[in-house]
């Protein structure tokens, strides 16, 4: 690899590591007190992925299953979300959205709409799209 552009990647990479750490202490400053941004993800992906288990949740979140199964009985205890035995296999629990948690994602999704289109204020929609189709480049290369 050239210096150069390993210089570029490495620049890169420095600012991805910079916008996630300024979006994560921004999303931090607008949840609720008794909802963490773990429990948010949590209830973003039951809300997104009807057949998701513990499993699932605990891969996505990057953390153990006794972790998942934490995280997700305290969304229980608030009542963001149900859950139940499964009909065909008794070990797995069927998790679902609660009407109070489908609030708190709409309420979320609203949040992450204001800070993105504040984030990228600054941008023309020319370089919108540009940033659009580099990122979709990207994401085909992974």
């Amino acid at each position: 690899m050239q210096k150069n552009r390993k210089k570029l990647i490495e620049e890169i990479a420095a600012d991805f590591h910079a916008i996630k750490n300024k979006m994560h202490g921004k999303m931090m400053q607008h949840y609720q007190q008794d909802i963490t941004y773990a429990q948010q993800f949590a209830l973003f992906i039951i809300s997104q992925y009807k057949d998701a288990g513990i499993k699932e949740i605990s891969k996505m979140l990057c953390t153990t299953s006794s972790a998942a199964t934490q995280l997700v009985g305290e969304l229980v205890r608030q009542g963001f979300v149900t859950r139940k035995v499964n009909v065909k296999d008794r070990r797995a629990l069927d998790l679902a959205i609660s009407k109070k948690g489908q609030k708190q994602v709409q309420k979320a999704k609203k949040r992450q709409l204001e800070m993105m289109s504040k984030m990228f204020s600054s941008l023309s929609e020319k370089e919108l799209k540009s940033f659009i189709t580099l990122n979709k480049k990207i994401i085909n290369n992974i």
